[in-house]
């Protein structure tokens, strides 16, 4: 499903107040509808099969139309960022968190620029080295997951967060090269990212910014962990920064952070990153990458437990595809 501002498709005509949609009040829109914002993509699926595959809401005092209609929905990806800007309040609420610079919220030339050294730093030379570090982080979390469910005598066990320690463990060494603050014992850092992503989902559909008069303790907690990445990734990126400047302008880098700072250093200043580009964009891709993959894994395998069927084709796939690579990881 898309959420979509209105666009160049749009622009003076009456399309969204043609649209059917939800009851809206002044100021808040449909916000009063929404409720908890953990619950915002259940609810757009409630309203898309209520009002279609394309329906208009308000929320504040900015209006949206949204689509589940895919060749639709592909269209507007395809017109981004000339005929297409992602919605006012993703870019609003990115700023409430001081990581609006980076790649989920840039727009035109800005984001342009940022795509180029990310896609690059995600090249398929760094990628490829991912593999070794993939097996021994899955085995690490298998041999956690197997003294559990031992201990549980039968019981079920909450897959979620071994998926986010694995998703993470594999997602901070992508971008830093290594653990990043993690050990088996410590899931700190998995929980203060989930308090930044939960802080940015509250925020964007919340109707009124009140955390700019006062704040709550959710949103003191927030500023103290927040705070503390910036701390901790700032030190690691200006080290890595002094080691860069000794290598030769041909090196790769090993990891996305480091390939983030190579383009701090570009010759040319348009093409340059500043110092909180890389910072917003090395915490968000961490944090979106980990809720993102985590949450997919955990429903992968509640879907697969329902269907056996698809779970015995699946490993019949996985056989063929690893034959001659040894014995994989299994729980």
């Amino acid at each position: 499903m898309t959420s979509s501002s209105t666009t160049s498709y749009w622009q003076n005509t009456d399309v969204p107040t043609r649209l059917p949609g939800p009851p809206s009040l002044p100021f808040v829109g449909s916000a009063f509808l929404i409720g908890n914002p953990n619950r915002f993509y259940a609810v757009m699926q409630r309203w898309a099969r209520k009002y279609g595959d394309l329906f208009h809401v308000k929320i504040g005092v900015d209006s949206y139309i949204v689509s589940s209609n895919m060749a639709l929905s592909k269209l507007l990806f395809e017109n981004r960022p000339e005929g297409v800007e992602r919605p006012p309040m993703i870019a609003r609420s990115f700023s409430s968190i001081d990581l609006v610079n980076n790649l989920f919220a840039a727009e035109g030339e800005n984001w342009r620029k940022q795509r180029k050294a990310i896609a690059k730093s995600l090249s398929a030379h760094n990628l490829g080295k991912a593999e070794d570090m993939i097996f021994h982080e899955v085995q690490r979390r298998l041999d956690r997951m197997d003294q559990q469910i031992k201990a549980s005598i039968g019981k079920p066990i909450n897959f979620l967060p071994h998926s986010k320690q694995f998703s993470l463990g594999i997602i901070s060494r992508l971008v830093f090269g290594d653990d990043f603050r993690q050990t088996a014992e410590n899931d700190e850092l998995s929980t203060e990212l989930s308090l930044i992503f939960n802080t940015l989902a509250s925020r964007t559909v919340a109707p009124i910014e009140y955390w700019k008069w006062f704040k709550l303790p959710k949103d003191r907690a927030f500023e103290r962990v927040k705070n503390r990445l910036r701390r901790d990734i700032t030190q690691r990126a200006t080290t890595a920064l002094e080691q860069l400047r000794e290598q030769p302008k041909n090196h790769r880098p090993d990891n996305l952070l480091d390939g983030l700072l190579m383009h701090q250093l570009a010759e040319e200043p348009a093409q340059a990153l500043s110092e909180d580009e890389v910072f917003a964009n090395a915490v968000a891709l961490i944090a979106a990458g980990m809720d993102t993959t985590s949450t997919t894994l955990a429903w992968a395998l509640y879907l697969l437990g329902k269907h056996t069927e698809i779970q015995q084709q699946l490993r019949s796939e996985l056989r063929i595809a690893t034959q001659g690579t040894g014995r994989l990881p299994t729980l």
